[in-house]
């Protein structure tokens, strides 16, 4: 029998763990349930993650055409990226982008006194300020530093 097994085998006491020993086991332990965990979990994490990016890009992408269009409300890609402010501004993080939707939508259709033209200018500067404040509210969530002047 080898030297270093003598100690050990020829040893009929059993008594408490050394601590030392104790610490290195659950050391051991712990790592093993870690790579478990971490071996089927990252997978999915890593979709997750892919799926966030993808998100975030087609928020930038509304966004960046709605600032591209800002001055062709009546274009095609503008009221696309309006129609899509729905779809990809999903979630609590994002109500403010969404109240400064419903306030630009609810401008849209109150154009009642087309034959006042004082009313028409007021409407049409109230309009410019709301999708301001919408192109400024998208902006902040997406981490884009513009101010309202800027817009």
């Amino acid at each position: 029998m080898p030297l270093f097994l003598q100690d050990t085998v020829q040893s009929n006491e059993v008594g408490p763990i050394p601590l030392r020993d104790f610490i290195a086991g659950l050391a051991l332990l712990i790592s093993v349930v870690n790579s478990i965990v971490v071996f089927y979990r990252s997978p999915k994490y890593l979709k997750r993650l892919e799926r966030e990016k993808e998100a975030n890009s087609r928020r930038v992408n509304v966004f960046k055409t709605l600032m591209a269009t800002r001055g062709a409300k009546l274009s095609y890609r503008h009221v696309e990226a309006l129609n899509s402010i729905d779809l990809e501004f999903l979630g609590d993080e994002y109500a403010n982008v969404i109240t400064a939707r419903d306030n630009y939508y609810d401008n849209l259709s109150h154009l009642e006194h087309e034959h006042d033209s004082s009313f028409v200018l007021t409407w049409a500067e109230r309009n410019n300020s709301l999708l301001a404040t919408l192109l400024h509210e998208m902006g902040k969530v997406l981490n884009y530093k513009h101010s309202l002047v800027d817009i």
